[in-house]
């Protein structure tokens, strides 16, 4: 239970990268989410044994965490993907009940999801540049009764007041409405 929530967060905030020539797998997230740090540290250290490092970028506002495992960073790029627009859940993930498929959504969601109220309806959103993962996402979610929608928003290019361009790729949004 604890690698699929770890596996959530992963895919949502996390990177398998290479540190000094040695597998690392590095976790990017606000400072203003100290439940998201406590929980990411505890679950990589019930994963792995390890305690990983937290580096604090105060003018980017942002925590890194940072795990050395060669078996983490295999394990994550298996089961999860490499690079935000190869984030993707494994078929061994696919075909796990709904009830544990859950885990890895749950954590996803606080990663990369948002909340937000219309009246009484409690909208639920998140977004990424993987397709895959996208309906992926929707049909976890329906497996679990939970009608999804998939909502494309087409890359485009963004000038910034200072003059630089942000170029933004295709984004894939799921979300979903409670309370209905």
């Amino acid at each position: 239970d604890a690698f699929l929530r770890l596996l959530g967060y992963y895919v949502s905030e996390g990177c398998a990268t290479m540190f000094n020539g040695h597998k690392a797998v590095e976790f990017s997230i606000g400072d203003h989410e100290p439940q998201l740090r406590d929980d990411i540290l505890e679950l990589i250290r019930e994963v792995t044994g390890k305690r990983a490092s937290v580096t604090h970028d105060r003018r980017k506002h942002g925590l890194c965490i940072v795990v050395y495992s060669d078996a983490l960073w295999d394990s994550m790029v298996e089961h999860g993907g490499k690079y935000a627009a190869g984030k993707r859940f494994s078929k061994a993930v696919m075909d796990l009940p709904p009830a544990r498929q859950q885990l890895a959504v749950d954590t996803y969601y606080l990663g990369d999801g948002s909340v937000s109220r219309h009246g009484k309806l409690r909208i639920v959103r998140a977004c990424t540049v993987s397709q895959t993962l996208a309906f992926q996402l929707q049909e976890m979610l329906a497996r679990r009764g939970v009608f999804a929608y998939l909502n494309r928003r087409e890359a485009f290019d963004e000038t910034m007041k200072d003059g630089r361009v942000v170029r933004h790729s295709t984004r894939y949004w799921v979300y979903y409405a409670e309370n209905t």
